[in-house]
């Protein structure tokens, strides 16, 4: 029996026997899609394990998505239908290749999202891609044998291929069906001792970087950021799990990763399979999946939080605290007493403060014909609007984070974030590094960093202004969960504008101006004031975990810190001093502190 004797039990008819051989052509070419769709459905239910999971809910799913795929792969075949014989020879190689993406899709996104998703997941999608490997492998061996020895596939290599099918669909769904959430339960409350006397500033700069930061202190353009290395603490924030804005930031104010805290993504997408009652949180990646396999629903919000941020926490211990600008505080706990969230500063939101506060913080918004000379000169004679419009946010926050710490508001604990740094570092810090690490001087780069410079410089004067205004005893923090980078040569770069750039560069053309603020670069945490261990000349730079900071400023404003915390308290933050008059205490839980706490006065 020859290769090309694929109907040698079909009709002896030629036209019934050209009919059937077109059939399973057809047949054939349909197959790795189906297979490709049934493994897809699989995986949505491993990166969202909170929809429910049941025979039933995966053939719904596998319904969806198999036939699409299965249309699309014919539609990949169709040029070759008009030779039957050479898609079915080709469907034991095709059959293979689904296998192998499959194991690269499980073990690639068990290392993309190894924040995201429980450890019971990640785990057994690193089980699933062994298994289904070993099926690839088989059928690699099988179709390469019979390639070499030019061997036509009788019943039994059908078999085996029908058998590797099934065995890779069956691992998929045991090792997803074996998964058993983690219930976790709150303990009961705990006493917390009083309140502590600490007044608390966390400042987030978006985008901010110590490659940027410390050659500008070198050069003197940045006296309180010299202050913060010089007299406080410094280290470099290293971001963990996918670059997602909003659950960076959560993971800061929360102590815990994202599969904890909740917040995966930005944004809620439609379980076309499910109903409307169930929504996609994570969505595989790579195969451009958001733009034919659902539809977005909506923007996630502090509804979507599983767990306290610092701010709930210590307001609903009566410390007062004000909010302004950070990411997901929408809809607020009632207890804190003054949020600013960020669609008020698009004009779609309102705060929420006292009464006699909230009508003085309205009047904080700066407009781009309000900013004075004083501090648009540094820009240059003819500043980029743009920039200035970025430069209006962030002054517009800044007042009111200013406002907020007078001793009539009495925030004890302020939380804000500044986000013009981030946007304008996506247009200069490629121009920025170019002339301070390589020399690269062009017009275009001398003026991107010098722009960069400049608003590091007006950083600098808010967070002085800042430090002036904190009563004492104070602790300042300034972090980013994520900083900025130059462009650089990368497969996952090409695809934007700044990975082109960079191509370019590389080949001997100009060197790119814009930068990456994608989440992947390392942010900075420096701490200035009560008990916080001065750096000194010799000190290297120390190293933190977003999940670090909650727990630290729990132990720094006097608290116990959560045993449900992810991160762990950075104790080289902290003299000695302070470190032995100071017991490092803990309480099972903070999520379980009452929610009755009395509204804003």
């Amino acid at each position: 029996m020859s290769e090309s004797a694929e109907g040698a039990h079909a009709p002896t008819a030629p036209s019934q026997s050209a009919a059937t051989l077109r059939r399973r052509a057809i047949a054939a070419a349909v197959a790795p899609g189906v297979l490709a769709g049934i493994h897809l459905a699989n995986l949505l239910f491993f990166l969202n394990p909170h929809l429910p999971f049941s025979p039933r809910t995966l053939a719904a799913t596998m319904a969806l998505y198999a036939p699409a795929l299965g249309l699309f792969s014919l539609l990949l075949h169709a040029p070759w239908l008009r030779q039957p014989t050479r898609v079915l020879r080709a469907l034991p190689w095709t059959l293979t290749l689904v296998l192998a993406l499959t194991v690269v899709a499980a073990w690639g996104h068990a290392a993309l999202y190894a924040y995201d998703l429980p450890p019971g997941i990640n785990r057994r999608l690193l089980r699933l891609g062994v298994w289904v490997g070993i099926t690839a492998v088989v059928g690699f061996y099988t179709a390469l044998l019979h390639r070499a020895r030019r061997r036509p596939y009788g019943i039994r290599s059908r078999v085996l291929y029908t058998a590797l099918a099934l065995a890779s669909i069956y691992a998929a769904f045991e090792r997803r069906e074996a998964f058993d959430p983690t219930a976790w339960a709150l303990p009961r409350a705990t006493t917390i001792p009083e309140r502590p006397p600490l007044h608390l500033a966390v400042v987030g700069l978006e985008g901010a970087s110590l490659d940027a930061v410390l050659p500008l202190v070198e050069e003197g353009r940045l006296p309180f950021f010299a202050r913060l290395r010089d007299d406080g603490w410094t280290a470099r924030m290293q971001p963990q799990g996918a670059p997602v804005r909003a659950a960076r930031w959560t993971s800061i104010a929360t102590g815990k990763h994202p599969f904890r805290h909740g917040i995966v993504g930005a944004r809620r997408w439609a379980a076309p399979s499910l109903g409307p009652d169930q929504h996609l949180l994570l969505l595989p990646r790579g195969l451009g999946f958001r733009w034919w396999g659902t539809w977005p629903l909506g923007a996630v919000d502090a509804r979507d939080r599983r767990a306290l941020p610092l701010w709930t926490i210590l307001s609903r211990l009566n410390l007062p605290t004000a909010v302004i600008g950070w990411p997901l505080i929408t809809p607020t706990d009632p207890a804190v007493r003054t949020v600013v969230p960020e669609p008020f500063f698009e004009g779609a939101g309102d705060l929420q403060a006292p009464t006699g506060v909230a009508e003085r913080l309205r009047l904080y918004r700066r407009r781009l014909d309000e900013i004075g000379h004083e501090a648009t000169a540094r820009f240059g004679r003819h500043p980029d609007p743009q920039v200035l419009s970025w430069l209006a946010l962030d002054l517009w926050r800044e007042s009111l984070a200013l406002s907020v710490v007078e001793p009539d508001v009495d925030a004890q604990a302020l939380f804000v974030t500044l986000p013009g740094l981030a946007s304008l570092s996506a247009e200069t810090y490629g121009g920025f590094a170019a002339v301070r690490d390589s020399g690269t001087r062009t017009p275009a780069t001398e003026r991107a960093a010098q722009l960069l410079s400049a608003y590091y410089e007006h950083l600098d004067d808010f967070l002085a202004r800042l430090w002036e205004r904190l009563p004492p005893p104070r602790l300042l923090v300034v972090t980013s969960a994520s900083g900025a980078g130059a462009p650089a040569v990368h497969p996952r770069t090409l695809t934007t504008r700044a990975g082109w750039r960079a191509l370019r560069a590389r080949l001997g053309g100009p060197p790119p101006v814009g930068g990456t603020v994608d989440g992947r670069a390392d942010g900075l945490l420096m701490m200035l004031g009560e008990g916080v261990r001065a750096r000194g000349e010799e000190a290297a730079v120390g190293r933190a975990h977003p999940v670090d900071l909650a727990p630290t400023l729990l132990y720094a404003v006097g608290l116990p810190v959560a045993n449900d915390a992810d991160g762990d308290v950075l104790t080289d933050a902290f003299d000695e001093a302070f470190l032995a008059r100071r017991a490092l205490t803990f309480v099972p839980s903070y999520d379980v502190l009452d929610a009755g706490a009395p509204p804003p006065r």
